[in-house]
Protein backbone atom coordinates (compact mmCIF):
# COMPACT_ATOMS: atom_id res chain seq x y z
CA UNK A 1 0.00 0.00 0.00
CA UNK A 2 1.18 3.51 -0.85
CA UNK A 3 -0.26 6.64 0.70
CA UNK A 4 -0.11 9.73 -1.50
CA UNK A 5 -1.05 13.34 -0.73
CA UNK A 6 -2.13 15.83 -3.42
CA UNK A 7 -2.83 19.55 -3.14
CA UNK A 8 -5.71 21.60 -4.52
CA UNK A 9 -7.44 19.98 -7.52
CA UNK A 10 -9.68 22.99 -8.18
CA UNK A 11 -11.45 21.27 -11.02
CA UNK A 12 -8.29 20.08 -12.84
CA UNK A 13 -9.69 16.63 -13.53
CA UNK A 14 -7.66 15.78 -16.64
CA UNK A 15 -4.43 16.33 -14.71
CA UNK A 16 -5.80 14.43 -11.71
CA UNK A 17 -6.55 11.38 -13.83
CA UNK A 18 -3.16 11.54 -15.52
CA UNK A 19 -1.39 11.79 -12.18
CA UNK A 20 -3.28 8.80 -10.78
CA UNK A 21 -2.26 6.80 -13.84
CA UNK A 22 1.40 7.76 -13.39
CA UNK A 23 1.22 6.72 -9.74
CA UNK A 24 -0.49 3.45 -10.69
CA UNK A 25 -2.93 4.33 -7.93
CA UNK A 26 -5.26 1.45 -7.08
CA UNK A 27 -8.31 2.12 -4.87
CA UNK A 28 -8.64 -0.53 -2.20
CA UNK A 29 -4.88 -0.94 -2.07
CA UNK A 30 -3.55 2.63 -1.96
CA UNK A 31 -4.79 5.72 -0.11
CA UNK A 32 -5.06 9.25 -1.47
CA UNK A 33 -4.97 12.32 0.81
CA UNK A 34 -6.62 15.35 -0.84
CA UNK A 35 -5.88 18.70 0.79
CA UNK A 36 -9.18 20.43 -0.04
CA UNK A 37 -10.41 22.77 -2.76
CA UNK A 38 -11.58 19.89 -4.89
CA UNK A 39 -13.55 22.32 -7.01
CA UNK A 40 -13.62 25.72 -8.70
CA UNK A 41 -11.68 27.70 -11.30
CA UNK A 42 -10.74 24.63 -13.36
CA UNK A 43 -12.97 23.15 -16.11
CA UNK A 44 -13.68 19.81 -14.40
CA UNK A 45 -15.13 20.70 -11.00
CA UNK A 46 -18.07 18.30 -11.28
CA UNK A 47 -15.80 15.47 -12.41
CA UNK A 48 -13.35 16.10 -9.56
CA UNK A 49 -16.13 16.05 -6.99
CA UNK A 50 -17.60 12.82 -8.33
CA UNK A 51 -14.17 11.21 -8.56
CA UNK A 52 -13.21 12.13 -5.00
CA UNK A 53 -16.52 10.83 -3.65
CA UNK A 54 -16.11 7.58 -5.59
CA UNK A 55 -12.75 6.90 -3.92
CA UNK A 56 -14.62 6.10 -0.71
CA UNK A 57 -12.40 4.64 1.99
CA UNK A 58 -9.37 5.00 -0.28
CA UNK A 59 -9.37 8.77 0.27
CA UNK A 60 -8.68 11.13 3.16
CA UNK A 61 -10.23 14.49 2.30
CA UNK A 62 -10.45 17.87 4.03
CA UNK A 63 -12.59 20.86 3.12
CA UNK A 64 -11.09 23.96 1.53
CA UNK A 65 -12.41 27.48 1.13
CA UNK A 66 -13.65 26.85 -2.43
CA UNK A 67 -15.53 23.75 -1.26
CA UNK A 68 -17.23 25.85 1.41
CA UNK A 69 -18.00 28.53 -1.18
CA UNK A 70 -19.80 25.89 -3.24
CA UNK A 71 -21.86 24.82 -0.23
CA UNK A 72 -22.75 28.42 0.60
CA UNK A 73 -23.88 29.22 -2.95
CA UNK A 74 -25.85 25.98 -3.16
CA UNK A 75 -27.72 26.93 0.02
CA UNK A 76 -28.59 30.37 -1.33
CA UNK A 77 -25.81 32.40 0.27
CA UNK A 78 -23.16 34.33 -1.61
CA UNK A 79 -23.13 34.38 -5.39
CA UNK A 80 -21.18 32.85 -8.20
CA UNK A 81 -18.21 34.92 -9.33
CA UNK A 82 -17.20 35.33 -12.96
CA UNK A 83 -14.24 33.00 -12.46
CA UNK A 84 -16.25 30.26 -10.73
CA UNK A 85 -16.80 26.94 -12.49
CA UNK A 86 -19.43 25.57 -10.11
CA UNK A 87 -22.58 25.78 -12.24
CA UNK A 88 -22.27 22.24 -13.66
CA UNK A 89 -22.35 20.92 -10.08
CA UNK A 90 -25.40 23.01 -9.22
CA UNK A 91 -27.16 21.71 -12.37
CA UNK A 92 -26.10 18.06 -11.96
CA UNK A 93 -28.76 15.37 -11.38
CA UNK A 94 -26.72 14.05 -8.44
CA UNK A 95 -26.23 17.54 -7.02
CA UNK A 96 -27.93 16.89 -3.66
CA UNK A 97 -26.02 13.65 -3.09
CA UNK A 98 -22.70 15.31 -3.89
CA UNK A 99 -23.34 18.37 -1.71
CA UNK A 100 -24.54 16.30 1.23
CA UNK A 101 -21.39 14.18 1.00
CA UNK A 102 -19.20 17.28 0.73
CA UNK A 103 -20.57 19.02 3.81
CA UNK A 104 -19.76 15.94 5.88
CA UNK A 105 -16.05 15.98 5.04
CA UNK A 106 -13.66 17.00 7.86
CA UNK A 107 -11.51 20.10 8.27
CA UNK A 108 -8.62 18.10 9.70
CA UNK A 109 -7.52 14.49 9.38
CA UNK A 110 -4.71 12.66 11.11
CA UNK A 111 -3.21 9.21 10.94
CA UNK A 112 -0.07 7.41 12.05
CA UNK A 113 2.18 6.45 9.13
CA UNK A 114 5.35 4.52 9.89
CA UNK A 115 4.97 5.34 13.59
CA UNK A 116 4.72 9.03 12.74
CA UNK A 117 1.65 11.15 13.27
CA UNK A 118 0.61 12.87 10.03
CA UNK A 119 -1.94 15.70 10.04
CA UNK A 120 -3.61 17.43 7.09
CA UNK A 121 -5.71 20.59 6.84
CA UNK A 122 -6.35 22.84 3.86
CA UNK A 123 -4.56 26.01 5.03
CA UNK A 124 -2.64 25.00 8.16
CA UNK A 125 -2.97 25.09 11.95
CA UNK A 126 -2.62 28.23 14.04
CA UNK A 127 0.87 28.21 15.64
CA UNK A 128 -0.46 28.71 19.17
CA UNK A 129 -2.81 25.72 19.06
CA UNK A 130 -1.88 22.30 20.39
CA UNK A 131 -2.67 19.38 18.12
CA UNK A 132 -5.38 18.08 20.43
CA UNK A 133 -6.88 21.56 20.63
CA UNK A 134 -6.89 21.85 16.83
CA UNK A 135 -8.59 18.48 16.49
CA UNK A 136 -11.28 19.40 19.02
CA UNK A 137 -11.96 22.76 17.34
CA UNK A 138 -12.16 21.12 13.93
CA UNK A 139 -14.80 18.75 15.29
CA UNK A 140 -16.85 21.72 16.51
CA UNK A 141 -17.06 23.28 13.07
CA UNK A 142 -17.54 19.92 11.36
CA UNK A 143 -20.53 19.20 13.59
CA UNK A 144 -22.12 22.50 12.55
CA UNK A 145 -21.60 21.76 8.84
CA UNK A 146 -22.84 18.18 9.04
CA UNK A 147 -25.79 18.86 11.35
CA UNK A 148 -29.05 20.76 11.34
CA UNK A 149 -27.20 24.07 11.88
CA UNK A 150 -25.47 23.83 8.49
CA UNK A 151 -27.65 26.35 6.69
CA UNK A 152 -27.48 28.84 9.57
CA UNK A 153 -23.69 28.64 9.68
CA UNK A 154 -23.22 28.91 5.91
CA UNK A 155 -25.33 32.06 5.94
CA UNK A 156 -22.94 33.70 8.42
CA UNK A 157 -19.70 32.05 7.30
CA UNK A 158 -18.26 34.86 5.17
CA UNK A 159 -16.15 37.43 6.97
CA UNK A 160 -12.63 38.29 8.12
CA UNK A 161 -13.51 38.79 11.78
CA UNK A 162 -12.66 37.75 14.36
CA UNK A 163 -9.09 37.62 13.04
CA UNK A 164 -7.59 36.64 16.41
CA UNK A 165 -8.48 33.41 18.18
CA UNK A 166 -9.73 33.62 21.74
CA UNK A 167 -11.00 30.70 23.76
CA UNK A 168 -13.99 32.73 24.94
CA UNK A 169 -15.34 33.21 21.41
CA UNK A 170 -18.80 31.71 21.02
CA UNK A 171 -21.52 31.10 18.47
CA UNK A 172 -21.04 32.01 14.82
CA UNK A 173 -17.98 34.16 15.56
CA UNK A 174 -16.21 31.15 17.09
CA UNK A 175 -17.09 28.86 14.19
CA UNK A 176 -16.08 31.46 11.59
CA UNK A 177 -12.68 31.94 13.22
CA UNK A 178 -12.09 28.19 13.35
CA UNK A 179 -13.01 27.72 9.70
CA UNK A 180 -10.88 30.68 8.63
CA UNK A 181 -7.84 29.15 10.34
CA UNK A 182 -8.29 25.79 8.65
CA UNK A 183 -9.26 27.04 5.18
CA UNK A 184 -8.03 30.65 4.61
CA UNK A 185 -4.99 31.37 6.80
CA UNK A 186 -1.66 32.42 5.24
CA UNK A 187 0.01 35.24 7.16
CA UNK A 188 -0.16 35.78 10.94
CA UNK A 189 1.58 38.07 13.42
CA UNK A 190 3.26 37.12 16.69
CA UNK A 191 -0.05 37.19 18.53
CA UNK A 192 -1.65 34.85 15.99
CA UNK A 193 -3.74 37.56 14.32
CA UNK A 194 -4.55 36.57 10.74
CA UNK A 195 -4.37 38.73 7.62
CA UNK A 196 -6.68 37.73 4.76
CA UNK A 197 -5.81 40.44 2.22
CA UNK A 198 -2.36 39.21 1.14
CA UNK A 199 -2.63 36.13 -1.07
CA UNK A 200 0.53 36.06 -3.14
CA UNK A 201 4.09 34.93 -2.30
CA UNK A 202 6.16 35.60 0.78
CA UNK A 203 7.06 39.11 -0.37
CA UNK A 204 3.40 40.12 -0.10
CA UNK A 205 3.39 39.77 3.71
CA UNK A 206 2.05 42.86 5.50
CA UNK A 207 4.42 44.55 7.94
CA UNK A 208 4.69 42.53 11.15
CA UNK A 209 3.27 39.36 9.56
CA UNK A 210 4.90 36.14 8.45
CA UNK A 211 3.70 32.81 7.04
CA UNK A 212 2.14 30.83 9.86
CA UNK A 213 4.70 28.01 9.46
CA UNK A 214 7.59 30.40 10.19
CA UNK A 215 6.45 30.68 13.81
CA UNK A 216 7.52 27.86 16.15
CA UNK A 217 4.97 25.94 18.15
CA UNK A 218 5.06 26.59 21.91
CA UNK A 219 7.29 24.11 23.69
CA UNK A 220 5.34 20.96 24.45
CA UNK A 221 2.41 21.93 22.21
CA UNK A 222 3.05 19.08 19.76
CA UNK A 223 5.10 16.66 21.83
CA UNK A 224 5.26 13.91 19.24
CA UNK A 225 6.44 16.28 16.45
CA UNK A 226 3.86 15.36 13.80
CA UNK A 227 4.15 16.29 10.16
CA UNK A 228 1.56 18.78 8.90
CA UNK A 229 0.36 18.71 5.28
CA UNK A 230 -1.45 21.66 3.74
CA UNK A 231 -2.53 23.09 0.37
CA UNK A 232 -4.21 26.44 -0.31
CA UNK A 233 -1.10 28.51 -1.10
CA UNK A 234 -0.14 27.99 -4.75
CA UNK A 235 2.35 30.87 -4.73
CA UNK A 236 4.62 28.82 -2.45
CA UNK A 237 4.89 26.21 -5.26
CA UNK A 238 5.49 23.49 -2.71
CA UNK A 239 8.23 25.33 -0.81
CA UNK A 240 8.16 26.43 2.87
CA UNK A 241 11.21 28.69 3.30
CA UNK A 242 12.43 29.25 6.88
CA UNK A 243 9.79 26.88 8.26
CA UNK A 244 9.93 26.44 12.05
CA UNK A 245 7.64 23.42 11.91
CA UNK A 246 7.66 20.09 10.08
CA UNK A 247 5.35 20.94 7.19
CA UNK A 248 4.78 19.99 3.56
CA UNK A 249 3.11 22.38 1.10
CA UNK A 250 1.11 20.48 -1.52
CA UNK A 251 -0.51 23.11 -3.76
CA UNK A 252 1.56 23.70 -6.90
CA UNK A 253 -1.02 25.76 -8.77
CA UNK A 254 -2.40 23.43 -11.41
CA UNK A 255 -5.34 25.72 -12.11
CA UNK A 256 -2.93 28.62 -12.62
CA UNK A 257 -0.76 26.78 -15.12
CA UNK A 258 1.55 24.93 -12.74
CA UNK A 259 0.58 21.33 -12.09
CA UNK A 260 -0.48 18.73 -9.54
CA UNK A 261 2.08 17.30 -7.13
CA UNK A 262 1.70 13.98 -5.32
CA UNK A 263 3.78 13.36 -2.18
CA UNK A 264 4.57 9.80 -1.09
CA UNK A 265 3.92 9.97 2.65
CA UNK A 266 6.37 7.18 3.41
CA UNK A 267 9.37 7.97 1.20
CA UNK A 268 8.91 11.71 0.63
CA UNK A 269 9.09 11.27 -3.15
CA UNK A 270 7.23 13.93 -5.15
CA UNK A 271 5.65 13.24 -8.53
CA UNK A 272 4.62 16.22 -10.66
CA UNK A 273 1.98 16.29 -13.41
CA UNK A 274 2.03 19.57 -15.38
CA UNK A 275 -1.13 21.42 -16.25
CA UNK A 276 -2.38 20.76 -19.76
CA UNK A 277 -4.87 23.62 -20.04
CA UNK A 278 -5.40 27.04 -18.58
CA UNK A 279 -8.30 27.69 -16.23
CA UNK A 280 -10.43 28.62 -19.26
CA UNK A 281 -9.73 25.27 -20.91
CA UNK A 282 -7.46 26.84 -23.56
CA UNK A 283 -4.14 25.04 -24.25
CA UNK A 284 -1.14 26.68 -22.62
CA UNK A 285 0.39 29.52 -24.60
CA UNK A 286 4.01 29.05 -23.52
CA UNK A 287 6.73 26.49 -24.12
CA UNK A 288 9.09 24.53 -21.91
CA UNK A 289 12.85 25.08 -21.98
CA UNK A 290 15.30 22.56 -20.59
CA UNK A 291 18.67 23.40 -19.04
CA UNK A 292 20.66 22.15 -22.05
CA UNK A 293 18.78 24.53 -24.35
CA UNK A 294 19.27 27.39 -21.90
CA UNK A 295 23.00 26.67 -21.86
CA UNK A 296 23.10 26.94 -25.65
CA UNK A 297 21.25 30.25 -25.49
CA UNK A 298 23.68 31.58 -22.91
CA UNK A 299 26.68 30.54 -25.02
CA UNK A 300 25.21 32.05 -28.18
CA UNK A 301 24.14 35.51 -29.23
CA UNK A 302 20.37 35.07 -29.13
CA UNK A 303 18.76 37.85 -27.09
CA UNK A 304 16.47 36.79 -24.26
CA UNK A 305 15.44 37.91 -20.78
CA UNK A 306 15.61 35.72 -17.68
CA UNK A 307 12.85 36.48 -15.17
CA UNK A 308 13.14 34.94 -11.69
CA UNK A 309 9.86 34.86 -9.73
CA UNK A 310 11.15 33.36 -6.48
CA UNK A 311 10.93 35.31 -3.23
CA UNK A 312 13.34 38.26 -2.84
CA UNK A 313 15.58 36.55 -0.27
CA UNK A 314 16.08 33.46 -2.43
CA UNK A 315 16.79 35.68 -5.46
CA UNK A 316 19.40 37.65 -3.52
CA UNK A 317 21.09 34.52 -2.16
CA UNK A 318 21.53 32.90 -5.56
CA UNK A 319 20.23 33.15 -9.14
CA UNK A 320 21.15 32.42 -12.73
CA UNK A 321 23.51 35.19 -13.86
CA UNK A 322 21.73 37.98 -15.66
CA UNK A 323 18.31 37.27 -14.13
CA UNK A 324 15.85 40.02 -13.31
CA UNK A 325 13.50 39.67 -10.37
CA UNK A 326 9.84 39.64 -11.41
CA UNK A 327 7.32 40.45 -8.70
CA UNK A 328 4.37 42.77 -8.21
CA UNK A 329 6.67 45.76 -7.73
CA UNK A 330 8.78 45.22 -10.85
CA UNK A 331 6.18 43.81 -13.25
CA UNK A 332 5.05 47.18 -14.58
CA UNK A 333 8.53 48.34 -15.51
CA UNK A 334 9.44 45.01 -17.09
CA UNK A 335 6.29 45.01 -19.21
CA UNK A 336 6.97 48.56 -20.34
CA UNK A 337 10.68 48.13 -21.11
CA UNK A 338 10.68 44.73 -22.84
CA UNK A 339 9.82 44.43 -26.55
CA UNK A 340 7.06 41.90 -27.16
CA UNK A 341 9.21 39.89 -29.59
CA UNK A 342 11.97 39.32 -26.99
CA UNK A 343 12.04 35.70 -25.73
CA UNK A 344 11.32 35.47 -22.01
CA UNK A 345 12.51 32.60 -19.80
CA UNK A 346 10.70 32.34 -16.44
CA UNK A 347 12.51 30.72 -13.52
CA UNK A 348 11.03 29.56 -10.21
CA UNK A 349 12.12 26.97 -7.64
CA UNK A 350 11.26 23.74 -9.46
CA UNK A 351 9.60 24.72 -12.73
CA UNK A 352 6.04 24.64 -11.42
CA UNK A 353 4.89 28.19 -10.69
CA UNK A 354 6.98 29.49 -13.58
CA UNK A 355 4.38 27.91 -15.86
CA UNK A 356 1.66 30.06 -14.32
CA UNK A 357 3.79 33.18 -14.72
CA UNK A 358 4.73 32.23 -18.28
CA UNK A 359 1.07 31.83 -19.21
CA UNK A 360 0.35 35.26 -17.74
CA UNK A 361 3.21 36.87 -19.67
CA UNK A 362 2.00 35.28 -22.89
CA UNK A 363 -1.36 36.85 -22.15
CA UNK A 364 0.37 40.24 -21.98
CA UNK A 365 1.32 39.90 -25.64
CA UNK A 366 4.82 38.41 -25.48
CA UNK A 367 5.33 36.18 -28.49
CA UNK A 368 7.87 33.70 -27.10
CA UNK A 369 7.61 32.76 -23.43
CA UNK A 370 9.33 29.77 -21.83
CA UNK A 371 9.14 28.06 -18.45
CA UNK A 372 12.50 26.65 -17.32
CA UNK A 373 12.11 22.97 -16.48
CA UNK A 374 13.54 22.08 -13.09
CA UNK A 375 13.77 25.73 -12.07
CA UNK A 376 16.68 27.24 -10.16
CA UNK A 377 16.95 24.17 -7.92
CA UNK A 378 17.92 21.93 -10.85
CA UNK A 379 20.12 24.64 -12.34
CA UNK A 380 22.06 24.97 -9.09
CA UNK A 381 22.59 21.22 -8.90
CA UNK A 382 24.19 21.14 -12.34
CA UNK A 383 25.74 24.63 -12.52
CA UNK A 384 26.62 25.28 -8.90
CA UNK A 385 29.74 27.26 -9.79
CA UNK A 386 27.85 29.60 -12.10
CA UNK A 387 25.51 31.37 -9.69
CA UNK A 388 25.12 35.09 -9.11
CA UNK A 389 24.21 36.56 -5.72
CA UNK A 390 23.69 39.91 -4.08
CA UNK A 391 21.09 42.63 -4.57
Amino acid sequence: MTQWAIGDLQGCHVEFERLLQRLEFTPGRDVMWLAGDLVNRGPGSLECLRHAKALGDSARIVLGNHDLHLLAVAHGFGRLKRSDTLQPILDAPDRDELLDWLRRQPLMVEETIDARRTVMTHAGVLPGWTLNQAAALAREAEAALAGDACREFLGEMYGDTPDLWREDLSGIARLRCIVNVFTRMRFVDREGRMDFAAKEGLDSAPEGYRPWFQFPRPEGAWDDSPRLLFGHWAALEGETPAARQDVAALDTGCVWGGGLTALDLETGQRVFEPAVTSRSGVPMSFEHLDLASLAQWRDGEQPYVLLDIRDPLSFTQGRIPGSRHLDNASAGAILEETPRDTPLVVVCYHGHSSQQAAAWLAGQGFEKVYSLDGGFTQYQLTHGDDVESGS
